[in-house]
Formats: C-alpha cells, sequence, structure tokens
C-alpha cells in the first residue's frame, strides 16, 4: 500500500478491528505522551499500534478507544454522549 491510511482503509473495509485517527485522536494521543507530535506517518502508526495493544490488553474494541479520545476533545457528535458537567 502506498499509504498507511490506504492501509488502514483496507483494513476496515475488510473487517479488521482497527482505527483510523483523526486530527482529534492524534491531539489526544500527544497530550497522552503516546506521541511528541500529532503529525506525521510515524505518530500516526504508534497512534493506532498502542491502540490496538491497548484494546487487546483490555478486551475492548479499538473503536472505543477512538471515542473516547473524541470525548475527551469534546468533538461535537461525541459530546452528546456524556453530561455537560463532564467538561468542567
Amino acid at each position: 500500500f502506498q499509504s498507511t491510511t490506504s492501509l488502514l482503509h483496507f483494513l476496515l473495509d475488510t473487517g479488521y478491528d482497527c482505527i483510523k485517527p483523526d486530527l482529534v485522536v492524534m491531539k489526544v494521543a500527544k497530550k497522552l505522551k503516546i506521541v511528541d507530535n500529532e503529525e506525521g506517518d510515524k505518530n500516526f502508526r504508534a497512534t493506532v499500534k498502542t491502540i490496538q495493544q491497548y484494546s487487546i490488553h483490555r478486551n475492548v474494541r479499538p473503536t472505543i478507544i477512538d471515542f473516547y479520545f473524541l470525548i475527551d476533545e469534546g468533538q461535537r457528535g461525541a459530546k452528546k454522549f456524556v453530561r455537560s458537567d463532564f467538561y468542567n
């Protein structure tokens, strides 16, 4: 595959349980010190790998962890799933 994103699209389309982190997820990965920078393929891969490993260890789907990251950053679509005082 030409890019990591293409590979992850393929894996998702074929039913593999993985994530394709967006900028919000990468921002949280930096905040959690999973990576030093939100950009770059190396950091993108490190985030995917860390979430995959954590998911296996905790027996939870990677998409759930991805969703937790979206909630943490207050993404509009995810905010409606937590109480408003969560962000206070």
